[in-house]
């Protein structure tokens, strides 16, 4: 009789392995990376609404000075400018600027 063979062998455990390894070994950057971008896009959506709230509030305060705020522990600089008779408003984070104008 014929024995039976049920099973994987080692070769094929270690192939298997082997081959979950490659894949995780791709796709693992890629994970960490898509991470960080959504880290700084979410920073970059938070910075334009707290710009466009300073905005809203210092029209309707008619008060133009530049403020400080903290969120989630990150510092945002919010500064008005004119130009050419215009406003122009930024806000500064982690050493980026984003800047809207009318």
């Amino acid at each position: 009789m014929l024995k039976s063979e049920d099973g994987f062998t080692l070769l094929d455990g270690l192939v298997s392995f082997s081959f979950l390894l490659l894949v995780a070994s791709l796709l693992f950057p890629l994970l960490f990376r898509m991470i960080d971008v959504l880290s700084e896009g979410k920073k970059e959506l938070t910075a334009y609404r707290l710009l466009y709230e300073q905005v809203e509030e210092s029209i309707w305060l008619n008060d133009w000075e530049n403020r400080r705020l903290i969120r989630e522990n990150i510092e945002y600089v919010f500064s008005f400018h004119d130009v050419q008779e215009k406003k122009k408003a930024c806000v500064t984070y982690e050493s980026k600027t984003v800047c809207m104008e009318q």
